[in-house]
């Protein structure tokens, strides 16, 4: 049996070990946050709605990818996450081989076991989510870019400029990159090759993201080429309010893919005072950025530095999923498995520094360390998340390897000297990324759960999951909130009323609190409660167009017909497309 093809079938063989436990978490089945929306996002394109409509605003080529899955197959969740496992086994045989070309076959093989084996891999291998295919096609634009530039071909440049601009419409933050792969081409090519290697690297990236730039100019008459997000995350990671490092959603923004962008969008149209387009959005951000940044410059370096220390620590930031959850509750593969980015961040740290200044080695030896410090350049002005970081880990994982053969090298020639400066350089880096730790709040993976449950109407579960949030964070206002949805839709109103009014006391400008707790006095016929409490929710939301809709149900309700059309109208003021309040007022005898 070859390298590869022994390679390919132990990765496969661990993702589906992987697979068969973690099918025992409730979002296995029962989508949730990022990966219910790309599941939603494919079906739609799957049943023909191949057009988003208007300019995307999440990276769009996995819901394609999935659409196309679905189209093919059907809707199966199980089936999708093994083919995504398969192409997460090719990766490792990608690390594998670039790890050969770059670094020699004794690294080779330690980068392809290290990659098998690496529990975040498999984590993100069988999610339905994004992660997986950046990788995949990450390291298929290095392994052809080094093809490309060694044998000078214009058709592998061109083809690492097709994988690359399909990379950037899995992780946007990619096309940032661009520099060090023209000045490579640059640097290490001959002549007149330099000029049609670019070009030819240049046209792959254009076609790649051609349909992306196509759809967005056809949807709204504007040229994007990827997604509109780039001022909302920028401001994200850089408000006022987020001295974190990852991800904190500013006050006005309910932090699910579904309100994300339009809550963006009502804040500053509110603020400007008119309707913006997509562009104008992101555009209105970033400037709210740089004002942020140009008031507070000493802050905005610390968080810089902040966000490093979060992109090299061993902790992996938890989005809608937490590995940690996982390893800790799901899986005891990743439990019982120690190769994580505490062991691989150090001697990929070391690994760094000593292919950036050994002499001898061949250039693409300097061109992974590159790769590495430049992507870790393109995310941290905005924030981290161990999603974000995975596309930097293969690079990691080379250089881990590389340093391991170097180290074997120095001690079995008797360089002391050399091996003790490379013993140091790895303690230094281990104490680097494994000190000052976060320790991981559970409570959002609980609440997460709960709420796949609320959605399923499966109203005693999803208590039961609320209240072990609570326990984990009882002075969280949200959870409250929830606890008092949940008996709301239950028919326990006073039990709802008690949770929404706990909720307030924690933070009395939780704005859906207020406007909950107006929707629970209406159900106990207190009608001045009812509206005092949607008037406060609409002093802190003043840009809801669901609570002026709210607002004007209860006038309509109550007979005031004229304040509940001027509600309707105000809501249909900020989003023309709040279906609702359109119907609303088509539906009553509004005077």
């Amino acid at each position: 049996m070859g390298a590869i093809t022994f390679l390919f079938l132990a990765a496969l063989a661990l993702r589906l070990i992987y697979l068969f436990q973690v099918q025992t978490n409730p979002a296995f089945y029962t989508l949730m946050l990022d990966c219910r929306s790309y599941d939603q996002w494919a079906m739609q394109i799957a049943s023909g709605s191949w057009s988003f409509g208007r300019i995307f605003y999440q990276d769009p080529l996995y819901p394609y990818f999935l659409a196309v899955f679905y189209k093919v197959f059907g809707h199966d969740l199980v089936l999708v996450r093994t083919f995504q496992c398969v192409i997460g086994s090719i990766n490792c045989v990608l690390i594998y081989l670039i790890t050969r070309e770059v670094y020699g076959k004794k690294a080779a093989w330690i980068s392809g076991i290290l990659s098998i084996f690496y529990g975040v891999f498999l984590y993100y291998d069988g999610m339905i989510n994004k992660p997986f295919l950046g990788l995949f096609l990450i390291d298929s634009a290095i392994l052809a870019f080094i093809y490309g530039v060694r044998k000078e071909g214009g058709g592998l440049c061109f083809l690492t400029g097709c994988f690359l601009g399909l990379a950037v419409m899995v992780r946007a933050n990619i096309l940032l990159l661009m520099p060090l792969f023209l000045c490579w081409i640059v640097l290490y090519s001959k002549g007149a090759k330099r000029l049609t290697l670019s070009i030819s690297l240049l046209a792959g990236v254009a076609l790649a993201l051609s349909p992306s730039a196509i759809h967005n100019y056809m949807a709204s008459g504007h040229f994007v080429l990827t997604t509109s997000q780039a001022g909302a995350n920028f401001y994200i990671g850089n408000q006022s309010g987020n001295n974190t490092g990852t991800y904190v959603p500013p006050p006005f923004v309910r932090a699910t893919p579904e309100f994300e962008e339009t809550d963006f969008r009502a804040k500053a149209e509110f603020e400007m005072g008119k309707k913006l387009t997509a562009p104008e959005v992101s555009s209105y951000w970033m400037k709210e950025t740089l004002n942020v940044i140009q008031a507070e410059p000493m802050r905005f370096l610390k968080n810089l530095w902040l966000k490093t220390r979060l992109f090299l620590n061993e902790h992996e930031v938890p989005d809608n999923h937490s590995y940690l959850f996982f390893k800790t509750y799901y899986s005891n593969l990743l439990k019982w498995n120690p190769l994580d980015f505490g062991i691989i961040g150090p001697l990929g740290l070391a690994g760094l520094l000593f292919a950036l200044f050994r002499r001898g080695d061949t250039p693409f030896a300097k061109f992974l360390p590159l790769f590495f410090l430049f992507y870790l350049g393109s995310i941290v002005p905005f924030y981290i998340f161990s999603r974000y970081r995975l596309p930097a880990v293969p690079v990691a994982i080379m250089l881990s390897s590389f340093f391991l053969v170097t180290l074997a090298e120095y001690v079995k020639c008797g360089a002391h000297k050399k091996t003790t400066l490379a013993i140091l350089t790895l303690v230094l880096a281990w104490l680097f990324v494994n000190s000052n730790i976060p320790k991981e709040d559970f409570s959002p993976r609980f609440a997460n759960i709960a709420n796949n449950y609320f959605q399923e109407q499966k109203f005693e579960k999803a208590l039961t999951y609320y209240n072990k949030a609570l326990k984990l964070a009882p002075k969280t206002a949200e959870l409250y909130f929830f606890i008092g949805t949940v008996y709301n839709a239950m028919g326990l109103f006073k039990k709802a009323e008690g949770n929404l009014k706990k909720s307030i006391e924690i933070n009395p400008n939780y704005s859906a609190s207020y406007s909950g707790l107006a929707i629970v006095s209406m159900q106990l016929k207190k009608m001045d409660q009812a509206e005092a409490y949607f008037k406060m929710a609409l002093k802190l939301r003043p840009y809801a167009p669901d609570y002026h809709n709210n607002l004007g149900m209860f006038y309509t309700l109550n007979g005031k017909f004229k304040e509940a059309g001027t509600a309707f109208k105000k809501a249909l003021s900020l989003d023309p497309n709040f279906e609702p309040a359109r119907q609303n007022l088509r539906r009553f005898p509004l005077k």
